[in-house]
């Protein structure tokens, strides 16, 4: 969560910002008759106006680290504002609501070098390295901003942090989500604005959805929350999972490494919501969905219709959408008669009707095989 405080230290950096381009604005250089003194004193002012711009970049940086602890962490409050971007000591030092404590160094380099950093740059880094490898900690981060600094330190500089936890700051996103905005229609709208069971309902719709593609939803979770921005609903989906070391089932294990992608703290033997791809429904599991909701709102269901170029389902009055997932992301279509090769060997294997995906864009554990669409190995 972003303080006021903090909000307020970026709102500085845009106040700069906005001053710089209107400096900018008003400089007149004449590059055919340069006046070197007005050249200087254009550019000394912009300097004055930006100060170390460097430390306003560190900040940012700051509150990325810190959201990404909040995901991993019940944290005690901490505001980053707090400390100077130029103070020494440790860029992050914060404890958890049961008291362990975190520190992090952070750094925006991008490597000087092709595969490497420059002379100086090592040296900071180093330094980093030192400050880390003493500081009494539970947890030790060392958070980077440029993919290819992560690169080159995880190729190059792995035993140098040793015990320390190196991670890419980047958005970190799941396909695990879909909102209410996708697919109500008016009708939907006014029959939401008049229940209080709205999540009762979408829980089971989904859940029902789930166990109709693959038989039981004891381990699927369904999650809610309300986007008062944008005056909507966020449903994300999830497995429980066992973390173990070799994983035999694909629905209900996963490995420690993969899991530690998604939770830091996570350790052999725990169970975690894992995100579930929202693109394994299947079509009809989701109008199976749907179906489930008009009934719980008392609406007459009118079969969609999928249409040929949109990922919508229209019904023939054009009142009512229901987002196509399946439709949006299937990325092979059946050729029309006459089928080729290829396609009438598939039939003759598996069946009339069989689907060749292709290479899979959504690998079930991560293959890009066309073999493993659909995986079922779990079963």
């Amino acid at each position: 969560m972003i303080l006021k405080t903090e909000k307020n230290q970026i709102r500085k950096t845009f106040y700069k910002l906005q001053e710089l381009m209107t400096e900018l604005r008003s400089c007149n250089i004449d590059f055919e008759d340069l006046d070197v003194y007005e050249i200087y004193k254009s550019l000394n002012q912009i300097k004055e106006i930006m100060g170390n711009f460097n430390n306003d970049i560190s900040f940012v940086s700051c509150l990325m680290a810190k959201e990404f602890l909040e995901t991993q962490f019940h944290l005690k409050e901490f505001d980053v504002s707090e400390k100077s971007q130029s103070a020494s000591g440790l860029d992050i030092e914060v404890y958890t609501e049961d008291s362990k404590r975190i520190v992090a160094e952070i750094k925006t380099t991008c490597p000087y070098k092709t595969n490497d950093f420059g002379s100086n740059q090592i040296e900071s880094l180093r330094n980093d390295f030192r400050k880390l490898r003493t500081a009494q900690a539970d947890y030790k981060f060392l958070f980077v901003t440029e993919k290819s600094a992560y690169e080159v330190l995880e190729r190059k500089y792995s035993k140098e942090i040793d015990g320390i936890i190196l991670i890419l700051l980047e958005r970190r996103s799941f396909n695990n989500e879909i909102r209410v905005s996708q697919f109500v229609d008016s009708r939907l709208v006014d029959a939401f604005n008049k229940t209080n069971n709205v999540q009762e309902i979408l829980e089971k719709a989904f859940k029902g959805a789930y166990r109709k593609a693959f038989g039981e939803d004891e381990n699927f979770l369904v999650d809610f929350e309300y986007l008062k921005k944008d005056r909507d609903i966020a449903i994300r989906f999830y497995e429980y999972k066992e973390i173990v070391e070799d994983v035999y089932s694909e629905k209900a294990e996963i490995e420690l490494a993969e899991a530690r992608k998604i939770s830091i703290v996570a350790e052999l033997g725990d169970k975690m919501p894992v995100p579930f791809d929202k693109t394994l429904f299947s079509k009809e599991s989701l109008l199976f969905a749907l179906k489930i909701i008009y009934k719980e709102l008392n609406i007459p269901f009118d079969e969609p219709v999928l249409g040929k170029d949109t990922p919508s389902y229209n019904n023939a009055s054009g009142t009512s959408r229901w987002h196509s997932y399946y439709n949006e992301y299937k990325p092979y279509h059946r050729h029309t008669p006459p089928m080729t090769k290829a396609e009438e060997e598939f039939d003759k294997e598996y069946g009339d009707g069989y689907y060749d995906a292709g290479p899979n864009p959504f690998p079930f554990n991560g293959s890009d095989s066309e073999d493993d669409y659909g995986d079922d190995s779990w079963a």
